[in-house]
């Protein structure tokens, strides 16, 4: 790995009934004459990585209005420090997309829901159980590289801006860091300072942030330009910064945060594109991994060099949680990765390393999104297929049926439950499907009463369907429509077609009707148990 450096970054602050800042690393704050340790509530983070190199903006939300003498923010990260570029900055990304995994969910839930729509039975549960299956210009004035040098410490880098000091140094040995602080009247408590320390002689380097008054920084950031701000539902003040760096791989700096002890400071990282973190034992059990999409994403203009390398043309950016615009750009389908880790601070034994490559569930999950008509397709054939064959091995069991083609007879249920129903009647399946040589019939010719028992719900339905047109050209759709499409057109749609269906089968064919049952109660349990298997599995 090639050299590291160690990011340290105070950075901006909002007014002080606003807090939200991200990033990670210690926060050190001096007060009355003591160096403390500053609470952090959360640690936001987001990372871009192109083509070996890694593009950060950190900030850290304070649990407590800063106040005090003086502030200091000390954090590591991997690279040359020749080759880092750092800069104090407002703003961080207002990330705002879908969940990869929900929206694969909710995709072959509606899938599933149009497959039981076709049985027409399950319709006038919709209206009562509906989604029963259903289970988001970095620059300023910089110094020279490598300019200054204080007794084993090079500083590569100085920025002032807003307020604040940063710089980028890498030090030969823990007692000329120490000089250094010394030298700038910092001072670390002693168990974070000895964190730190880890990093030196390990090819880390470290970027010190301060404000050498906290309340003419405050003051600073009121007089500042305006700018969007990326809400939280926290108060305090707003520290970040944008970070550039080579590296073979991502890399998030966890170690410094574990000097917090038994507290759990959540950090809540954002990865551009689908990614896959190396989480170690400690923090398994505390980590989350989510995927997100969005369509389109929009941001203010100041952050575009952080999303270098993605296609980006000029927008209106209006902030979530303030009103008006301003000048902004957007970037059509972005992926992105959200890792969140909650554990306490003492279990951070280890920095987090990210790998770029994506786990092998998105191809599943983006193929289920992007291809949800196909996925259904098939799952409705092989159901379809499936019900057929087992109804016809359970109720024709003695008659030697024929197992291709009811395997086949499965087809019909595309013509929706009542395809299937029709298609059993008029191919004779007991007997054609069947060793069966001849069908018997419970009687040749029916009743006047059969016959009008079977007659009744057919008129009552072609009365309703007459209706609707009826109604359109009188011009009182608006109040007739409502009444025939809901609660009778939709309630008693299934009734009036399925009654005439049972009823021919109990005059004409019962073993066919016998068939069309089981086939209609075991295709809707193997749509319920395959349902199950697929929310487990995705």
């Amino acid at each position: 790995m090639k050299k590291a450096v160690l990011f340290v970054v105070l950075l901006l602050v909002f007014l002080s009934c606003f807090t939200s800042v991200l990033a990670d690393g210690g926060f050190v704050i001096h007060d009355k004459d003591i160096w403390r340790m500053f609470d952090e509530e959360q640690q936001y983070c987001a990372i871009n990585y192109k083509d070996g190199v890694q593009n950060m903006i950190l900030t850290v939300d304070t649990a407590q209005e800063l106040i005090g003498d003086k502030a200091v923010w000390i954090f590591p990260v991997p690279a040359n420090p020749e080759e880092v570029d750092i800069n104090i900055i407002k703003g961080f990304p207002e990330f705002l997309g879908s969940n990869l995994e929900d929206e694969a969910e909710n995709s072959m839930s509606e899938a599933f829901l149009t497959m039981s729509a076709t049985q027409i039975y399950p319709l006038p549960f919709f209206f009562v159980f509906f989604g029963v299956m259903s289970p988001s210009a970095f620059r300023a004035s910089k110094g020279l590289l490598g300019e200054g040098t204080d007794e084993g410490v090079t500083v590569y880098e100085s920025i002032e801006k807003m307020g604040l000091t940063t710089e980028l140094i890498s030090a030969v040995n823990e007692q000329a860091f120490t000089n250094y602080l010394v030298s700038k009247d910092l001072a670390l408590p002693g168990e974070f300072k000895s964190i730190l320390e880890e990093y030196i002689g390990h090819d880390y380097a470290f970027v010190v942030s301060w404000i050498s008054d906290v309340w003419e920084f405050r003051n600073a950031q009121k007089s500042a330009s305006g700018y969007p701000y990326y809400n939280r539902k926290t108060a305090g003040n707003t520290v970040g910064v944008f970070i550039s760096f080579p590296t073979d791989n991502m890399y998030y700096p966890l170690i410094p945060t574990s000097v917090y002890g038994e507290k759990i400071v959540p950090a809540v990282i954002y990865v551009m594109d689908y990614v896959e973190p190396e989480i170690y034992d400690n923090i398994r059990s505390s980590a989350e991994i989510d995927y997100f999409f969005t369509y389109r994403f929009t941001a203010p203009k100041d952050l575009k060099p952080f999303f270098k390398g993605y296609e980006t043309k000029s927008a209106k950016y209006y902030p979530r949680y303030d009103s008006g615009s301003s000048e902004g750009f957007e970037i059509a389908d972005l992926k992105y990765t959200k890792i969140k880790i909650s554990a306490p601070s003492n279990a951070l034994t280890q920095d987090l390393w990210i790998k770029d490559e994506a786990p092998k569930k998105i191809i599943v999950y983006e193929s289920i999104i992007n291809r949800i008509f196909w996925w259904g397709l098939i799952i409705f054939i092989v159901l379809s297929c499936l019900a057929s064959l087992i109804a016809g091995i359970i109720v024709f069991r003695k008659d030697s049926p024929s197992l291709l083609r009811f395997f086949f007879f499965g087809l019909f249920n595309l013509l929706t439950l009542i395809g299937v129903w029709v298609a059993a009647y008029f191919k004779e399946v007991d007997h054609k499907f069947t060793d069966k040589k001849q069908a018997v019939y419970q009687s040749l010719t029916l009743s006047r009463g059969k016959i009008t028992a079977i007659a009744i719900p057919i008129i009552f339905f072609i009365i309703l369907v007459l209706l609707i047109p009826l109604s359109i050209l009188l011009d009182i759709e608006s109040l007739l429509l409502p009444f025939i499409l809901f609660p009778f057109g939709i309630l008693l749609f299934p009734f009036l077609i399925f009654i005439p269906l049972i009823l021919w089968g109990a005059y004409k064919h019962k073993k066919v009707l016998a068939f069309n049952l089981v086939f209609t109660g075991i295709f809707l349990g193997l749509l319920i148990i395959s349902r199950i298997i697929l929310a487990i599995i995705i």
